[in-house]
């Protein structure tokens, strides 16, 4: 180990693998119900995200900020809202971390 240890590089790996995974449900959005959506983020993009989350914790907070607003990108798509409305109340009401 260095002191260059970064984690940058797996983040943007997991950031574009949970962007593809974001089209999809945005193909899907209007055809398929909210439960189905949930079920889709559950079983493709939570993986993605709690796999690393215990050695996440050393990451910058700008390399994970680019998960969080990926995050708030896929529920507004859920919840057919705004692009710039606030996620709080899709995180609550989803009962997503």
């Amino acid at each position: 180990m260095d002191s260059n240890l970064s984690w940058k590089f797996h983040i943007d790996y997991v950031a574009l693998k949970i962007s593809k995974i974001i089209g999809l449900i945005a193909r899907l959005r209007h055809f398929v119900p909210l439960c189905t959506h949930l079920n889709i983020y559950r079983s493709l993009i939570l993986p993605y995200l709690s796999y690393g989350l215990a050695a996440w914790g050393q990451a910058a907070k700008t390399h994970l900020q680019k998960l969080l607003v990926l995050q708030k990108r896929v529920l507004r798509l859920m919840y057919f809202s705004e692009p710039r409305a606030h996620a709080v109340s899709f995180f609550i009401t989803s009962n997503i971390l």
